[in-house]
């Protein structure tokens, strides 16, 4: 599912231009532009926040999706929540994790905590940011251009790339406010060989909604029962670094690491560490853990 995720976000990311003062002449209108004007840390400059809601429709049922980025004295909060067919996953990103709350109809409600190495957060944030909205224009090309009353669409083709069919062809339709571009809506259909339509893909983007952390989000960020991570990094080098975090005990744990490294539970990088070999006590909480960050 993330892969189908990460791909209809790419789709809705295209999306919209914004940051104009002077209108703009539809006609010409090139999605390179769209790409350019639309950059998320643009929009949070008129904005509090920007979000979106999405629905999927695939062969395995509907997919839904709901997204925000919100603007904080401090930085910014990043929301998504996703759910199919009664599974679900929660997530925000904020001050080097992630927190996550996810389950289904069959295990409950689990909870996840990752922490990035140095560096990496900013650098998720920055492309989360830049990319939040508009995330690529390439295999698209413009078929249509109409205005409507306070809005103009702009519906553009899959010209080149996986998604490229003998039997469809795919379009994305993306309605947007004529006096500053920035976008409304958005549809993603099909055009089989007799013309016959088939939605895919359907969202709506908002403004400045009010954005409240989720509950699960106190739960783990200031939890009751706690238990210690301790992160060697280049254990045995002149580099050597070692941080230790409290987390909550309910939560398994993993890390986003950087390019060349591996996380193990022993310093010579032998035994390779996953979340779902964190140890899971008979108390139902969590044991203490100690990493070491090697590079390979």
């Amino acid at each position: 599912m993330r892969r189908v995720i990460a791909f209809m976000m790419t789709v809705l990311m295209v999306a919209a231009l914004a940051g104009c003062t002077e209108k703009v002449d539809l006609s010409e209108v090139k999605l390179e532009d769209i790409e350019k004007a639309n950059k998320g840390s643009r929009l949070l400059e008129d904005h509090s926040s920007v979000s979106y809601k999405m629905e999927f429709r695939g062969e395995e049922g509907k997919v839904t999706e709901e997204a925000i980025l919100s603007k904080k004295d401090d930085g910014h909060d990043y929301y998504v929540k996703m759910q199919s067919s009664g599974d679900f996953r929660e997530e925000v990103y904020k001050d080097n994790f992630l927190y996550a709350e996810y389950g289904g109809n069959d295990d409950g409600v689990n909870y996840e905590v990752n922490w990035f190495m140095d560096g990496l957060f900013d650098e998720f944030m920055e492309e989360s940011i830049a990319g939040f909205l508009v995330n690529g224009t390439d295999g698209l090309e413009i078929t249509k251009r109409e205005e409507k009353e306070n809005f103009m669409s702009v519906t553009a083709q899959v010209d080149e790339g996986d998604n490229v069919s003998e039997e469809y062809d795919f379009f994305y339709e993306y309605v947007m406010d004529k006096d500053n571009l920035e976008i409304t809506q958005f549809v993603g259909y099909s055009l089989d060989q007799e013309k016959e339509q088939s939605i895919q893909s359907f969202a709506e983007v908002s403004y400045d909604e009010s954005y409240e952390e989720p509950a699960f989000l106190a739960k783990l960020e200031k939890p009751s029962k706690k238990r210690t991570v301790t992160i060697v990094m280049n254990p045995g080098k002149s580099n050597e670094k070692t941080t230790k975090l409290e987390i909550s005990a309910q939560a398994v744990f993993d890390v986003a690491l950087k390019d060349g490294y591996g996380v193990y539970t022993d310093k010579e990088g032998t035994k390779e560490y996953t979340k779902q070999s964190d140890r899971l006590l008979e108390s139902g909480m969590y044991d203490d853990l100690k990493l070491y960050l090697v590079k390979e």
